[in-house]
């Protein structure tokens, strides 16, 4: 056999072999941060094109509040917007819509607090 066949390689010496140990293991551990990283891009990705998909806002439209109440305070949250309402006696309520349909959500009269 000839010396220059790679058949009769030398063994590494121990320190260079350590070396070899400890960038096998580096490039392992980077390896694995890199695809957590992509995973969690990917997902992030998959999460907004396919998670929750908000209905269309109307950016212009009416509300069908009752007849004698105004608007005293409104706020507003995504696709909803909560209008707090007072009547002519002075009562107040107040009405949730949607952004989306204008239809009414929900309706709370608020009422004062009952004190003992």
């Amino acid at each position: 056999m000839n010396a220059a066949e790679p058949d009769d390689e030398k063994p590494l010496d121990p320190a260079i072999e350590a070396v070899r140990k400890r960038l096998a293991r580096l490039m392992v551990v980077s390896i694995g941060i890199m695809l957590t990283g992509l995973f969690a891009v990917l997902g992030a990705i998959v999460y907004k094109a396919y998670g929750t998909t908000p209905g269309t806002v109307r950016t212009s439209g009416t509300f069908a509040i009752p007849n004698g109440m105004s608007v005293i305070d409104q706020s507003l949250d995504g696709e909803r917007i909560a209008l707090r309402l007072r009547s002519i006696d002075g009562s107040e309520t107040i009405m949730l819509f949607s952004l989306t349909d204008g239809s009414i959500t929900g309706t709370w009269p608020v009422v004062p607090a009952i004190k003992d």
